[in-house]
């Protein structure tokens, strides 16, 4: 009997999240066994998964030694991983509520109160106008390079003459996620942005954002030939480690966007997986 490796992964990271879950370890540490999980997953779905789709796309159908197909292991890992987001998502939501009992508060930028607006717009001029670019999408203009796992937003936008465009904006690595406004109080800097969007998009109305996150395929092929330098060969491997094809993308709001973008002249989301396939 033989376990699959992938599947054996997936669960020694639920171990990860498990110390999550436990109630008796102090708030920060179980916050951090989340980043944790996390960040495991994203280094699976670069190597482990990228891989596995890398053989189904070629339509590889040799078995494991478990009798699974590439195509049927990705099946189970998405599964898998899916079932387990609602867990995620559950701690993640019951550790922010008792974080905030204790001084530290992550918020929404519709919750906070018109006090701090202010800061938020001194907060976007001083640091994010420089630095953020907007950029209209078509068939024409391609969507920017978002590096591994960075990420950005997408918005519908609507012309004076009432035509729909779509735009985006990268949010760049060298921000910190979230913003402290106020002792104990952060936000995430990319709805900041969303708040700020209409300095960046002037002339037009935003109907809808939509936050999106790429994970790419990091995994080095290496073929040993003597003719060739193996240093060499791992050295580009590391340059482009971040610039391989998508293997994940997650989205967090935005549905009527992500629903058009089914539509064929819809330039909106076609434009960011047309970047990365």
């Amino acid at each position: 009997m033989y376990f699959n490796r992938e599947l054996s992964w997936l669960r020694f990271n639920t171990r990860v999240l498990d110390q999550a879950c436990d109630a008796r370890l102090p708030l920060l540490e179980r916050l951090k066994f989340l980043a944790i999980y996390g960040t495991n997953l994203d280094e699976f779905y670069m190597i482990r998964v990228a891989g596995l789709k890398h053989l189904a796309d070629n339509n590889m159908t040799t078995t494991s030694l478990d009798g699974l197909s590439p195509r049927e292991q990705l099946e189970c890992i998405h599964a898998y991983a899916a079932a387990e987001q609602k867990i995620v998502q559950r701690q993640f939501l019951g550790l922010k509520r008792s974080l905030s009992k204790q001084g530290l508060s992550l918020k929404s930028v519709a919750s906070l109160p018109v006090k701090y607006h202010s800061k938020l717009q001194a907060h976007f001029h001083e640091h994010l106008y420089p630095i953020v670019v907007p950029t209209l999408l078509d068939l024409n203009r391609p969507f920017p390079f978002v590096r591994n796992l960075s990420f950005g937003l997408v918005f519908e936008l609507e012309r004076k003459d009432g035509e729909i465009v779509y735009g985006a904006v990268k949010i760049p690595s060298l921000l910190k996620r979230f913003v402290e406004i106020d002792t104990g109080v952060f936000v995430a800097v990319e709805e900041i942005v969303q708040k700020c969007a209409p300095l960046l998009f002037e002339g037009y109305t935003i109907l809808e954002s939509m936050a999106f996150r790429i994970t790419c395929n990091a995994d080095m092929e290496i073929i040993e030939d003597e003719g060739h330098d193996l240093v060499n060969r791992i050295s580009e491997g590391l340059r482009t480690r971040d610039r391989g094809r998508r293997c994940a993308w997650r989205w967090a709001g935005g549905a009527c966007i992500y629903a058009k973008s089914s539509v064929p002249k819809c330039p909106a989301l076609p434009c960011i997986l047309a970047a990365f396939c």
